[in-house]
């Protein structure tokens, strides 16, 4: 049975704050230690945990994005090759010997950006941009920047742990209010975009050829909402690394709730997208403390077995 949009909501928000909570005062330092050290709540816990919410609300709008663009329930944020291209552009840095946080985010975010345009270029044909060659296309640039990073990274073995930082995800940053500064007006602007042109997802969904006796100029509005998914993953991609699972799962569950009408399922996915990532991280840092677990690795553990149960459900 459907949920309402806004008790949806409110079940999600209480989910976020649990969250955000659980992962503020967890962590190897005891909690009477750091109540007596504010700037490890603050500087540490709270802004990572935040920067987690941020990267997970991104990811969860951009597979909102992807799969109602597509028409595909299982269609993901790096469909477009964003994620490889865009740890292509930090792998690229790490082997010319730049380690500046500011400098790896930029390189992430640009070659997320460029992997998506070129996908999309390939794609289009004679002013047209068919769906179904934009998967392909997606397909190919990632499988080609996957290739090339491979190649990175064996020569950067000097620099292994900050490689498989983009490879498998990770939250930790030394400041991670810095990052938060870079994603946070990213992430509201790709929302922004997608929420504006929620209706335009909602008569795609119909069909290209329905939209547009509809009035929808459907090349424009695909373009848009490609734009805004892949800046979306771009910024998450460009913080925290490549984390899967949560753009997938999570709108999927949203749309089991509340329908798949993109003004009611854009807030709900957004908010539990937050919530899940900041659960994940929190195990990422806890489950075997001192070490931290690969943040893409959690949300494939926590999501999988979700997902696989959908499906299962799905198919009755």
């Amino acid at each position: 049975m459907m949920m309402r949009v806004v008790p949806a909501s409110a079940i999600a928000m209480l989910l976020l704050v649990a969250a955000l909570a659980v992962s503020v005062l967890a962590g190897p330092t005891s909690l009477s230690e750091a109540l007596k050290q504010p700037a490890i709540l603050l500087d540490l816990r709270l802004a990572r945990s935040l920067l987690a919410g941020v990267c997970g609300a991104a990811l969860a709008g951009a597979g909102v994005v992807f799969q109602g663009l597509f028409r595909n329930p299982l269609a993901d944020p790096f469909v477009m090759g964003v994620s490889g291209g865009a740890a292509l552009g930090a792998v690229i840095m790490v082997a010319a010997g730049v380690t500046a946080p500011g400098a790896l985010t930029g390189a992430a975010f640009i070659g997320g950006l460029a992997a998506s345009w070129v996908a999309y270029r390939m794609a289009r044909v004679r002013g047209r941009t068919p769906v179904e060659t934009l998967v392909l296309a997606g397909f190919a640039v990632g499988a080609f920047c996957s290739a090339v990073l491979a190649i990175v990274a064996l020569m950067t073995i000097n620099s292994w742990d900050e490689v498989l930082r983009w490879l498998f995800g990770r939250c930790a940053h030394p400041d991670p209010w810095r990052p938060l500064r870079v994603a946070t007006p990213l992430t509201l602007i790709g929302l922004g975009a997608v929420a504006f042109h929620a209706r335009d997802l909602n008569v795609l969904a119909t069909g290209e050829e329905s939209a547009q006796q509809l009035g929808v100029d459907v090349e424009g509005a695909k373009a848009r909402l490609l734009a805004a998914g892949t800046v979306l993953t771009a910024a998450a991609v460009a913080v925290c690394g490549i984390v899967g699972f949560i753009g997938l799962v999570v709108p999927h569950a949203a749309r089991k709730l509340v329908g798949p009408e993109h003004r009611r399922l854009l807030p709900v996915a957004v908010i539990g997208g937050a919530a899940a990532l900041v659960a994940a991280d929190t195990l990422a840092r806890s489950v075997l403390p001192p070490h931290e677990l690969p943040l893409g690795a959690v949300t494939a553990l926590m999501g999988a077995p979700f997902f696989a149960l959908l499906l299962r459900r799905r198919a009755k």
